[in-house]
């Protein structure tokens, strides 16, 4: 299937496009609250790659 440069460049960018929108709308109706939740899934996210797998010991 051969797909013509500019439409998939198109493409591409609409989509780049509506996902940074996509982010702004949630950031800008995020509260404490959800910024807290945010942060911690972060911070436990981070411990379990610290820890890592077994391939290290």
């Amino acid at each position: 299937m051969n797909i013509p440069l500019p439409s998939t460049i198109g493409l591409i960018g609409g989509l780049i496009s509506d996902v940074i929108n996509e982010l702004i709308q949630y950031t800008n109706r995020f509260n404490e609250m959800h910024w807290g939740i945010v942060a911690g899934c972060c911070v436990a996210f981070g411990f379990l790659c610290l820890k890592g797998g077994n391939l290290n010991r």
